[in-house]
């Protein structure tokens, strides 16, 4: 018996940096300073730069300036961003956005967050890396009241 997949499965090949990112939200978070609650995170497919902004609210709005300001100003437009089908990605502000410069827009299978798996894994590093910070501060603060007792 031959377990196959349902179609070949196929490497996601990115020749230059910066090409290609991915792009997805991690939050709701514990609100930091502005009520910060949520992370909007873009992933470059070759190196794995990640580059993150925090935000009370994620809109189309947010998305298109987080874009030009911190990837098209810092690296040059990217020639395709990987995201999933949220609205403010899939928006006809962000599409018209990245149709001028010339970005394709990719959208991953919908409730299949594995097809946008380098996204993924970034959150994940953000995310234990936010609950390392938490825990230090916990055990400082904690520490402290125990210097005062």
């Amino acid at each position: 018996m031959v377990h196959r997949p349902s179609e070949p499965l196929h490497s996601v090949l990115v020749p230059w940096p910066f090409m290609r990112r991915g792009m997805d939200i991690v939050g709701k978070l514990p609100p930091a300073p502005g009520q910060k609650v949520y992370l909007l995170v873009l992933t470059d497919y070759f190196s794995k730069w990640i580059e993150a902004g925090a935000f009370s609210q994620v809109r189309d709005k947010e998305v298109i300036s987080f874009i030009q300001k911190n990837i098209i100003y810092r690296f040059g437009v990217p020639a395709e961003i990987m995201c999933d089908n949220s609205s403010q990605f899939i928006s006809d502000k962000t599409r018209t956005f990245c149709e001028k410069r010339e970005i394709k827009l990719i959208t991953s299978t919908p409730r299949y967050p594995q097809s946008n798996g380098l996204a993924e894994s970034s959150n994940k590093v953000i995310i234990n890396s936010i609950r390392k910070r938490l825990r230090r501060r916990v055990a400082r603060a904690g520490s402290r009241l125990m210097d005062r007792g």
